[in-house]
This record gives C-alpha cells, structure tokens and sequence, in this order.
C-alpha cells in the first residue's frame, strides 16, 4: 500500500517532466536495484509511451521478484562490461548498475574498480552508437571522500576526494574516475551526459541484508536484535 501511494506521488510531482519522454526508447542499467527499481516503477506508471530495455545479469531472476516489471519492459541478459548493444536508437541511456558492496571492496578492490570503470566506457560507447540523446551516470556522494565535521551540508562544487591511496577507496575512486570519463565522451564526442551522485537514500525496497546502516538498523528492529552503532553516532 505504502509503495503504491510513493508510486502515485511520484509519477504527480513529475508531471511537467511526463511530456518530454513521450516516445522515448531508454536503455537503462542497474534496474534491479534500490534506485533502478523505484525509476523503473514510475516509468511503468508514468502517463506517457515509454519503450525501456533493462540489462541484467538475470532476467530470470528479476523476472520472478517483478513480474509485472519484467511483462512492461524488455530484459536483455548480459554483463555492464560486455554486453552486446541492442539493435536500433535510442533516445536515453542510464547507467546504474555498480554493485555498492562492501565486501567485494574490501577483498577485491581491483575488481570493483575495473566492474565501475569497464561498464561505463561501454554503456557510454553504446549512446554513442544508438545516437542516444542524453547519458544518465549514476555517481554517488562517495567522490566527495569523507565529510569535515565543520560542514553540515556538502555542497556540489565540494572539492574534496576520498584517499586514493587507500584500496578501499575503489568504489568512490570508481565513481570519480568514471564520472571524468562522461566528461571526455561529452568533450571529445559531444554526448550530453550527466552524473547525479546519490546518496544517504531510504524507503521501501531498500535492502536490509547488505551493509546500509539505515536497513541494518531496520532490519535488527523487525527481528527483535539489540541495534548496533558502530561509530560514534
């Protein structure tokens, strides 16, 4: 009930936006996640004709946790890095899709940081070549590295980076790495893209069982668990 009612307010508070994808044919990764998710529910409710085509990993799998997503929208399977590129235009492309696990961070820096790089050149190389008219990279508030205590807010043109000497640094260094490769492709290419760095989310669908503190927190409460803070507060 709850995520109909989000879903319903959504799709009112962009109606100016509705028009201006009339017609559109996007190609989107990371809709199986948290953020992915939400967009592709508003796209199926949102008044307006829109073709998307969803890259995964595992359609069979999205397929089963959201079926009436997976009958509105074309699944293709495949890999960020390697996926072969859809037949015909498009007019957007929105690249989501970086696992933000803590894990693979921790024991395979390398990994995460050729994962974030690798699916963004090719998700890029793809606008390129389906004529795509604007190129949507999922950032995160991570590039800005860690928060001074004297700033409450941080704002956009914050210039702050996490340590890149530290291994654990791949994701943000990920993100900022791949956010100046957006800048060459539209420098040197004249794609429009633009990276929204997203963070500190909360609401139905987020996972509870991965390391975001609110879900933990959420998750420790529903089964009775004493909380846990590991940090100062």
């Amino acid at each position: 009930m709850i995520v109909r009612q989000d879903i319903a307010a959504l799709v009112q508070a962009l109606a100016p936006v509705w028009p201006k994808l009339e017609g559109a044919r996007i190609f989107m990764t990371g809709g199986t996640g948290f953020i992915g998710r939400w967009m592709l529910e508003a796209l199926a409710a949102a008044p307006v004709t829109v073709e998307v085509v969803l890259l995964s990993r595992d359609p069979v799998r999205f397929a089963r946790n959201s079926p009436h997503l997976a009958r509105r929208f074309e699944m293709l399977a495949g890999d960020t890095a390697s996926f072969a590129f859809p037949a015909g235009r498009f007019t957007h492309v929105i690249h989501g899709a970086t696992d933000a696990s803590a894990e693979l961070t921790a024991n395979d820096p390398r990994r995460m940081f050729e994962t974030i790089l690798g699916g963004t050149r090719r998700t890029l190389d793809f606008a390129l070549e389906s004529g795509a008219g604007r190129y949507l990279f999922m950032s995160s508030g991570a590039v800005y590295g860690a928060q001074p205590p004297e700033i409450s807010h941080v704002p956009e043109d914050y210039m702050g980076s996490p340590d890149m000497r530290d291994p654990k640094s791949s994701y943000a260094e990920g993100k900022r790495a791949a956010e100046t490769l957006c800048a060459i492709y539209g420098r040197q290419f004249g794609l429009d893209t633009v990276s929204a760095r997203i963070f500190a989310l909360l609401g139905p669908m987020l996972p509870l069982d991965i390391h975001f503190a609110a879900g933990n927190f959420i998750r420790d409460a529903m089964e009775g668990r004493r909380i846990r803070v590991e940090s100062s507060g």
